[in-house]
């Protein structure tokens, strides 16, 4: 990894850039620090004596200067190494392109001067904070990664997918494959796009009139009775397939229904609207009493109870004197459409000859793509970033890409030596060995000592073909 970074982001002089972006994705992994911290962070651990590279050589400003190389000017050297990192997982554990998964996470600021930091929807649940937003590819197996992509704070999921496809293309070469994605990111531009790549997909559909259209009155009494459902899981999911048109070209769409869900949402429903029921009650005995005579305040105020359920309310207001004078009524036609929808929803596929199984199968298996953005978060430590420089921003989320490589590689050879445990967990296994170094007041070394390995921790080194640290005297 060092040398193919060094091949892209050559640096004469000091300590390489390869050997800095790795040891900073290290850190990433097992204690992320701050880069003014980094330094003290480096010196009580094993990797000076590994790398003979001494603490001072990696303080705050190297580390930031090592980052500036990724990105010069409007270069982006990161993707060269991307795609060279690709080539050598597929050379070392045979990793397969035929199926990849998309998506877009979102990571804040903790500053303003970001200049693609933007406000927008933010899945941090941080709307007042200044965002990137961060899309990602990764394998089926595994979830290895494959790219990621940097879009401005503000920039909708639905418009990032081209860019994926275009990168696919021809930065990749990726001439065939099984694309899946979320509904979110569906639009007939997209379908349209990758049509002409010839990429086949799976994705949800929105619940647009068309969707309404399909799985209306489909109810779980009638799944049962109707010979062409079937039931998928044992929990009570329900799907029918069809081939049919849809943006223009024939595809299969499966047609679910989960009775767990549905059961979920209707009682989540009616305790909303019961509650919202209540509380507007409450206020229109309280403004009958009441001295309220600006209009604006009680407007707010009714939005604000029956904010999660307002198609179902039709709220009126009027004037007695000064006074102000509410009244509402549930709408019970609202309400019927709502739950008629309950636990349905649809899933499309260009691939006719799949199963409904098959393609539900598929589709919820992009669950891994989103742990893989919760492993980036935490524990790998994206957010928040701390750097406000266009470059330095993209860099720091490089080095996050680079920690999930590892992690993901370190689960691969734990997996493949039998071993059923996670990296974050083996991580903090081994982070309990301790090398302990004695020294005189000269800063001479007296003696040194490695901590007794457990079981586990010989397991994992043993699978992992890492030499124990022996003791020296």
């Amino acid at each position: 990894l060092r040398q193919i970074i060094n091949r892209h982001v050559f640096k004469g002089g000091g300590v390489d850039v390869g050997i800095q972006a790795i040891f900073m994705a290290i850190n990433h992994c097992v204690d992320p620090v701050s880069k003014n911290q980094f330094e003290f962070w480096y010196k009580y651990t094993v990797l000076e004596k590994i790398t003979t590279i001494k603490a001072e050589k990696l303080n705050a400003e190297n580390l930031c200067t090592a980052l500036d190389y990724f990105y010069p000017d409007v270069k982006d050297k990161a993707v060269e190494i991307e795609k060279e990192v690709v080539k050598k997982l597929k050379e070392l554990f045979g990793i397969k392109m035929e199926c990849l998964y998309y998506d877009i996470t979102s990571t804040y600021f903790e500053g303003t001067k970001c200049i693609i930091a933007r406000l927008g929807y933010s899945r941090d649940g941080k709307p007042d904070k200044l965002q990137v937003n961060i899309g990602l590819v990764v394998t089926k197996e595994e979830r290895f990664p494959v790219f990621h992509l940097v879009f401005e704070g503000n920039e909708a999921d639905i418009k990032t997918v081209g860019r994926a496809i275009s990168r696919l293309k021809e930065e990749f070469s990726i001439s065939d494959c099984l694309l899946i994605f979320d509904r979110g990111m569906v639009s007939e531009e997209n379908v349209g796009e990758l049509d002409e790549s010839g990429y086949d997909f799976i994705c949800g559909l929105r619940k647009n009139n068309e969707v309404k259209a399909m799985s209306r009155g489909v109810g779980e009494a009638e799944l049962l009775k109707e010979q062409k459902f079937v039931q998928i899981t044992e929990k009570g999911l329900y799907a029918v397939e069809r081939v049919m048109e849809l943006y223009g070209k024939e595809r299969k769409v499966v047609i679910c229904y989960d009775a767990e869900r549905a059961a979920f949402k209707k009682s989540d429903r009616g305790e909303k609207i019961k509650r919202a029921e209540e509380e507007l009650s409450a206020y229109r005995a309280k403004l009958a009493v009441g001295n309220y005579r600006e209009m604006e305040k009680v407007v707010s105020k009714v939005k604000a109870i029956v904010k999660g359920v307002s198609p179902y309310f039709k709220c009126t207001y009027s004037k007695e004197g000064d006074r102000i004078i509410i009244d509402f009524k549930r709408r019970d036609d609202k309400i019927a459409d709502a739950a008629r929808l309950d636990g349905k929803y649809a899933l499309m596929s260009t691939r006719t000859t799949m199963s409904a199984k098959e393609i539900i199968s598929a589709y919820y298996d992009k669950d891994g793509i989103e742990k893989a953005f919760c492993c980036i978060k935490q524990p790998i430590g994206l957010r928040p970033i701390r750097h406000w420089l266009d470059g330095r921003v993209k860099a720091h989320i490089f080095i996050c890409y680079l920690s999930y490589l590892l992690m993901k590689t370190l689960e691969h050879m734990l997996k493949k030596g039998g071993l059923k445990m996670n990296a974050e967990n083996s991580l903090k296994q081994l982070g309990r060995v301790k090398y302990v170094v004695v020294t005189n007041p000269e800063g001479d070394v007296t003696t040194s000592k490695l901590s007794i390995p457990s079981r586990e921790q010989r397991q994992i080194m043993d699978v992992l073909g890492v030499e124990y640290i022996k003791s020296e005297t």
